[in-house]
């Protein structure tokens, strides 16, 4: 029978880990009779710094869309002298390439599901716009040139739909049916991500207003931000 000694000390490591666990994970550590503690402490901390790891590239990703907006507010003449690089849209680029970890927080990979696969094919479309604005950037203070290029890109439906137009919509499309899993137990994130969704479409087909387009995406990234942090997910222990 333990002494009062070890019961102390045993209440003191439970609280301990009480700052690291969950409610569910430490009636899994119940099993520490079966499993060294050293080897679940060790799963847990791995898995834990993997979570954190997606969720700040995610969250990089998203802030990169948003200063990829906020610098095309500058309009076509900034952007077109943009030296030595063309920075707006490379940070469309990685900011697009690091929001598949998204898929992986709210889902097990990149294709598990309905929403995996509109955001990644969204993600795949935005990579095929960032390519064409380099494209346009190339041509400098030719405008004459960009209007040419323009024209040909927007009469070839092939382009025109999979990367310009139906394509990149896909990305948000997948964020709303990502945000929608949660809209009972968190409702205003998940409504304030459809709310950004819809600002960006209506910004950029009705409106034609760059501002309302980074004012919603600043709605969107706060919700899914929010929603990747609320989202309460099992950590498994081995136990074997």
């Amino acid at each position: 029978m333990p002494n009062a000694s070890y019961t102390k000390r045993c209440a003191t490591f439970k609280n301990s880990l009480s700052l690291i666990f969950n409610d569910s994970e430490l009636k899994s550590l119940q099993n520490f009779k079966k499993v060294g503690i050293l080897k679940i402490l060790t799963n847990q901390i791995g898995v834990y710094t993997k979570k954190m790891k997606l969720k700040i590239l995610a969250i990089l990703g998203l802030v990169f869309l948003i200063i990829n907006q906020i610098m095309l507010l500058g309009g076509n003449e900034f952007i077109q002298n943009q030296q030595p690089i063309d920075y707006a849209h490379w940070l469309l680029l990685i900011g697009a390439l690091l929001c598949l970890s998204l898929n992986y927080i709210f889902s097990d990979n990149i294709f598990s599901n309905f929403a995996t696969i509109l955001t990644s094919l969204g993600i795949v479309a935005l990579i095929g716009q960032a390519t064409i604005d380099f494209l346009w950037w190339s041509y400098g203070t030719d405008f004459e040139g960009m209007e040419k290029l323009t024209r040909q890109i927007m009469e070839r439906p092939s382009i025109r739909i999979p990367f310009m137009t139906i394509g990149p919509a896909l990305f948000y499309f997948g964020l709303i049916a990502h945000s929608v899993k949660f809209i009972k137990k968190h409702t205003l994130w998940s409504i304030l991500v459809i709310l950004g969704v819809v600002g960006i479409g209506i910004g950029a087909f009705a409106l034609d207003s760059r501002m309302i387009i980074v004012w919603s995406h600043i709605l969107l990234t706060i919700g899914i931000v929010i929603l990747i942090f609320k989202k309460n997910s099992e950590i498994p222990i081995q136990t074997e």
